[in-house]
């Protein structure tokens, strides 16, 4: 698919103080929802983020990123699949993601980040973002996690992290402003940002990006991407619909967790309360899928006779 020549900027408004107060959200329990819902107001736009620094953190473009656009495009099949990128790597599963997604490149603008849709041709800019309000994002998870709000304020739509499997529609969730998962029973480690729904101009992503500019520090790993919006949702309960641990982060990134996720041949039934499964990339190295994404391969999630899959390798971070 070719690359769009039309250009935008994310403004970075740090400064704005002038948070409006929707409300219309509320923990959900269920998922048993009136699909017939027509009164959408998140654009049916999906995101993804990759390769935010030249070295791809040492983990280059895999079947797992491959398998998490797929599922994106079997279970969601939105009208738009838009894969932000700094730095473009290359392979087969790159070349066959490509088929499926509207390439967006990232750029720096001064010293504050900003992104931008830019051409193929274009090498003007190549970093990728390395501040936010002045402040240094050292990793590329971190200069990712950052980007998803600002492209969220911006455009609205719906954020996949890119070791994230979708497993059923979630369509229904865009009747809300702002949603997004609890990351562990009751929210006991925070509330996970690996997959945001989201209107644009949401007040909970401005206060979110806000908080992000006051207070950032590179040495507090989760405590902006996955407990800060904790602690704001329970200030503002209003703005945000959370939806239990089991929706998106269960297996949790635990020792526990990861074995259950990785090395558990006998799951099946156990997701049948998940809207979708989070890989944990940060935690683990995955040179082929193991034994959960065999399994949703083997029961049709991604049409079996295509890939044929066998772990042979995980090391645990």
């Amino acid at each position: 698919m070719p690359l769009s020549t039309d250009r935008y900027i994310v403004e970075n408004d740090c400064g704005s103080k002038n948070f409006e107060k929707v409300p219309i959200s509320h923990k959900n329990d269920s998922y048993d929802v009136d699909m017939h819902l027509k009164h959408f107001i998140v654009p049916d736009t999906v995101h993804f983020i990759f390769g935010l620094r030249e070295d791809f953190d040492g983990k280059p473009y895999s079947l797992v990123q491959f398998l998490s656009v797929l599922s994106v495009k079997l279970r969601l099949n939105p009208t738009n699949m838009i894969l932000h990128y700094a730095f473009e790597p290359s392979g087969i599963w790159w070349n066959a993601t490509k088929e499926l997604v509207t390439l967006r490149k990232v750029i720096v603008c001064g010293k504050y980040m900003k992104s931008a849709f830019t051409d193929s041709h274009s090498r003007s800019i190549n970093q990728a973002p390395t501040h936010v309000c002045g402040r240094p994002l050292f990793s590329a998870a971190h200069r990712a996690d950052y980007l998803r709000l600002e492209i969220l304020h911006q455009f609205g739509g719906i954020y996949v992290d890119m070791d994230v499997l979708v497993l059923k529609p979630f369509h229904f969730l865009r009747q809300y402003d702002f949603s997004l998962g609890e990351e562990g029973v009751n929210a006991s480690v925070g509330l996970g940002n690996a997959v945001l729904i989201a209107r644009k101009g949401a007040p909970f992503v401005k206060r979110w990006r806000a908080e992000y500019c006051r207070h950032y520090d590179s040495s507090h790993w989760n405590h902006y991407s996955v407990m800060l919006p904790h602690r704001i949702y329970r200030t503002f309960p209003g703005e945000a619909n959370v939806l239990p641990h089991h929706a998106f982060y269960m297996p949790l990134w635990d020792t526990v967790g990861l074995s259950e996720l990785y090395f558990n041949t006998s799951q099946g039934d156990e997701t049948e309360n998940h809207l979708a499964i989070h890989l944990w990339s940060e935690k683990v190295v995955i040179s082929l899928p193991c034994p959960m994404i065999s399994l949703l391969v083997h029961k049709n999630y991604f049409r079996p006779k295509i890939f044929k899959v066998k772990c042979f390798s995980i090391t645990f971070l």
